[in-house]
């Protein structure tokens, strides 16, 4: 968590992934915005991600307070399929924008041990 912006990032796993990242996204989406203020998907699709058999990004906003939230989330099975990953990027809508450098850099050198 960056202590000035409070953007961060956010890193799961589970031992058991599924199948299919999209899915496993749209699933997560039907809870996600039924507990969430003024949740908006803005996209939901199949990525290519390092060597992934399935891998989604999941981008929305959604609101918390007064502040309007903005997140990604990469989710990913690792090219060997015993691993599933989470990667979780969330800012105020205000800062996304200038954000976006984190973000890049966390997904370019993130890699599973």
């Amino acid at each position: 968590v960056d202590p000035q912006t409070g953007d961060y990032l956010r890193v799961e796993w589970t031992d058991q992934p599924g199948e299919d990242a999209v899915t496993a996204w749209e699933q997560q989406e039907d809870d996600f915005s039924s507990d969430n203020s003024n949740y908006e998907r803005l996209a939901l699709g199949a990525v290519d991600f390092q060597d992934s058999p399935t891998a989604a990004l999941w981008e929305y906003t959604w609101t918390e307070g007064d502040t309007q939230l903005h997140a990604y989330n990469l989710g990913f099975v690792t090219d060997d399929g015993e691993y599933g990953f989470a990667l979780n990027f969330v800012t105020d809508q205000d800062n996304w924008d200038e954000s976006q450098p984190l973000w890049e850099n966390f997904t370019a050198t993130f890699g599973p041990s």
